[in-house]
């Protein structure tokens, strides 16, 4: 135990010092637990969901002392909410790479490369359980709120839409948004008796109709 301790103690003093430690730089380490953190996070949500979910369970799962869930998050829920942004996060990312690729390309095909990597990104079903449960923690659903005002703004920023319809387009954007959100999230719990290729049809469809309904006004 003594000897633990006194690698823990080096250790804090190599991290504040910036220096190498076991072969591994400061920040590279504390990357690597913040990882474990969120990794061992997310097998607890999907065991047992997020009610139950606590520090020290976390921990215990990622064999770490508690003092490194401080080092990399304020809070439980500053974990749950960053790891559900994250994953959002990365759907915008490929979304805005597909755009950039294509030139722009037709709307209806962002539109399917967006539903799709929302589904591919929900493949996970440590991370679909964790979006399914964001109504009822306060961090999971900013981190949602987030994600959809983003979509909003990227879905506008892609029909070109002028200051005269702004308020107007947004409004039928964010229905479209959210409503697609909530959708995924029935189908996800298996209230939607469709197939993956069907959904994602129709989900289009929609998309597509509430495009031309806002070049048409």
């Amino acid at each position: 135990m003594g000897s633990r301790c006194q690698d823990v103690f080096v250790e804090s003093l190599d991290v504040a010092a910036g220096r190498p430690y076991g072969g591994a730089s400061a920040l590279d380490r504390v990357a690597e637990r913040r990882r474990r953190l969120t990794e061992s996070a997310l097998d607890l949500v999907g065991e047992d969901g997020v009610e139950g979910l606590t520090i020290g369970g976390i921990c215990r799962r990622a064999a770490l002392a508690k003092r490194y869930f401080y080092e990399g998050f304020d809070s439980l829920d500053e974990l749950l909410g960053q790891t559900l942004a994250e994953a959002l996060d990365r759907v915008s990312r490929e979304i805005a790479a597909t755009s950039a690729a294509r030139d722009g390309g037709s709307i209806e095909s962002l539109q399917e490369v967006a539903i799709e990597a929302v589904l591919g990104t929900f493949e996970d079903h440590r991370l679909a359980r964790l979006y399914l449960e964001s109504p009822g923690n306060a961090a999971l659903r900013a981190a949602r709120d987030r994600a959809v005002a983003g979509f909003v703004g990227q879905f506008l920023h892609l029909l070109a839409v002028d200051d005269a319809h702004g308020e107007s387009a947004r409004l039928h954007v964010h229905v479209v948004v959210a409503g697609t959100t909530d959708v995924v999230a029935m189908w996800l719990r298996g209230e939607l008796d469709l197939e993956r290729e069907e959904l994602v049809r129709h989900l289009v469809a929609l998309g597509s109709a509430t495009t031309s309904l806002i070049r048409e006004t």
